[in-house]
Order: C-alpha cells, then sequence, then structure tokens
C-alpha cells in the first residue's frame, strides 16, 4: 500500500508545483500592480481576472482546453504521462483555480502595507518609489502570501482528484479514485491519512519560514 502511495507521489507534487509556479506567474505582478494602485484599472483588471477564474468550473475548463489545444490544435498532449509535457495542460486547469486567491491575498496585502506610516515617510528619508517598493513593501507583502501559498499546496496534494481523473494522470487523486471504485478501503484510507500527514508537515513547514522572513511572527 505505501509502495502504491510513494509511487504516484512524485507525480502529484510535480503537477501540484507547476500549477503553482504557473499561478504565481500571473498573479503576483497583477496583484502587486493592483495593490499598489488601488481602485485604478490594474486593481480592477485583477478582480475581473479573478472573478473569471474562481467562477469557471475546473472539469468544464478540463475538458474545453482538452478539445482545443490537444484534439483540434495538437499543441499540448492531454491523456496519461509519457513526459513533462503531459504535465502542462492539467497544470494550467489547477493555476486557473489558485490565481484568484493569490490575486486576492497580494492585492489586498501590498495594499496596506502601502498605507503603513514606515512607506509614507520612506521619502522624507530619501528613498525613491520604487526602492520603497521592492525593499520595504513587497518583503512586508509577503508573509500573508506564503501562508496561503502552504494552504493552496496542501489542498493540491488532496484537490487534485478530478482533474487527474480527466487527463488520467497518474498520480495520487486518480489512485484514490481507483481505490474507491474497486472498493480499497485499506488504500484509500492510507492515502486519507497520508496526505493529512503531508498537509501538517507542510503547514509547519510554511509557518517556520514566515517566521525566519519576520522574526516578530510568534506561533
Amino acid at each position: 500500500m505505501l509502495d502504491l502511495i510513494l509511487g504516484t507521489l512524485p507525480m502529484t507534487l510535480q503537477l501540484a508545483s507547476v500549477a503553482l509556479v504557473m499561478a504565481l506567474l500571473v498573479a503576483v505582478p497583477l496583484g502587486t500592480a493592483g495593490g499598489l494602485y488601488p481602485g485604478r484599472w490594474p486593481d480592477k483588471l485583477a478582480l475581473a481576472l479573478g472573478s473569471i477564474c474562481v467562477s469557471t468550473p475546473n472539469f468544464w475548463l478540463g475538458i474545453v482546453l482538452t478539445l482545443f489545444l490537444s484534439v483540434k490544435f495538437k499543441l499540448l498532449p492531454a491523456i496519461g504521462y509519457r513526459g513533462f509535457s503531459y504535465t502542462i495542460l492539467p497544470a494550467i486547469v489547477l493555476a486557473v483555480e489558485i490565481v484568484p486567491f493569490i490575486l486576492r491575498t497580494l492585492t489586498v496585502s501590498v495594499a496596506q502595507v502601502m498605507r503603513e506610516d514606515f512607506i509614507q515617510l520612506a521619502p522624507i528619508r530619501g528613498l525613491t518609489r520604487s526602492r520603497t517598493i521592492f525593499s520595504h513593501a513587497l518583503g512586508n507583502s509577503v508573509i500573508p502570501l506564503i501562508n496561503l501559498l502552504g494552504v493552496q499546496l496542501g489542498m493540491l496534494l488532496g484537490g487534485v482528484l478530478v482533474i487527474e481523473f480527466i487527463f488520467d494522470y497518474p498520480g495520487l487523486g486518480l489512485l484514490t479514485i481507483n481505490a474507491v471504485l474497486q472498493r480499497d478501503f485499506p488504500l484509500i484510507q492510507g492515502i486519507a491519512i497520508f496526505i493529512s500527514v503531508m498537509f501538517v508537515m507542510i503547514n509547519v513547514l510554511v509557518d517556520l519560514i514566515a517566521m525566519t522572513i519576520d522574526p516578530r511572527l510568534e506561533y
């Protein structure tokens, strides 16, 4: 049983990691811009994109992307796993789920930090706006994002069932569905316990990273 879980875990970790990277590449620049210019077009664009992403069902998006990108245009492979390229399409679907949370968290965090007194007084100390943003504002805004990423990664490990089933991706999600269909209750219990332990370990690691970045935090 443990061999089955450990054999599929790297595939799910790869899928979750690629999805997180994709989501960060989209959400971090837009979320930061939205926080720096609240009420203006970057903020409105971030809100609109987040609303669209959070309203899009993952199973529907997975089927649509498969039909267009794989079947019609043959840009990406979709079913099974024969190399890293088979990870991209399901990772895009998962990234769309994560983007709204990162956008909202980062936009609110950056906007809140930019209203702090030490940011408002930075020009008096002779700091330029760009140096103030990159040296002070972003560093203080990243803590909520780190905590969110820990939660999202833990949720991805246990929430990829539908995506892995649609794309026939050989990870923990597909293993769980097959175990349910075959009524393999020991394997189901083992997967549940393993994912729970992983979730706790990820959150402990995230807390340690956050404390290292900001020693003022106490848990």
